[in-house]
C-alpha cells in the first residue's frame, strides 16, 4: 500500500472478483476485509488508546473515514468511480463494494482510503 504522512495503516482486502458484463464492462466485486493501524506510533490517551483498540478487535473498518475507487487519466487527473464516507448515523463504510468499470481502465484502479485520524493509503487494484 501506498501511503501519505506519517501513521499508516494497512487496507486488506478480503476478495476481488470480476465479472464480464458485456465486451467493454466488467462488474468489479471487492469485500474489505481488515484495517491494520500501528497504534503505537499515535499520540493518544490511555484513554483512547483504549478504545482505539476495542474498535480494531470488534471491526478495524470503523477506524475508516472515508473510501474512493478511481484511476489516473492519463497519468495527470484522477478519476473516481466510487466513494463513501463514514457518518454519524452508520458508523462504518461498506464492507462489500460492486462498480462497473470500463475494461480498458481495469489495469489503473485503486482505492484510496482515509482513517479517522486523516491517514491517507492507496491500494492498487489492477
Amino acid at each position: 500500500m501506498r501511503k501519505k504522512g506519517k501513521f499508516q495503516g494497512d487496507l486488506y482486502i478480503k476478495s476481488l472478483n470480476k465479472t464480464k458484463l458485456d465486451e467493454n464492462k466488467n462488474l468489479i466485486k471487492i469485500i474489505l476485509g481488515k484495517y491494520k493501524l500501528n497504534i503505537k506510533n499515535l499520540d493518544l490517551t490511555k484513554k483512547n488508546l483504549h478504545k482505539v483498540k476495542e474498535i480494531i478487535e470488534i471491526n478495524s473498518l470503523g477506524l475508516i473515514d472515508y473510501i474512493g475507487i478511481g484511476y489516473n487519466y492519463n497519468n495527470t487527473e484522477t478519476i473516481i468511480l466510487y466513494e463513501e464516507y463514514r457518518d454519524l448515523e452508520k458508523l462504518i463504510i461498506n464492507s462489500e463494494i460492486q462498480i462497473e468499470i470500463d475494461k480498458d481502465i481495469e489495469k489503473d484502479l485503486y482505492i484510496k482510503i482515509v482513517d479517522v485520524f486523516g491517514n491517507e493509503s492507496y491500494k492498487i487494484l489492477g
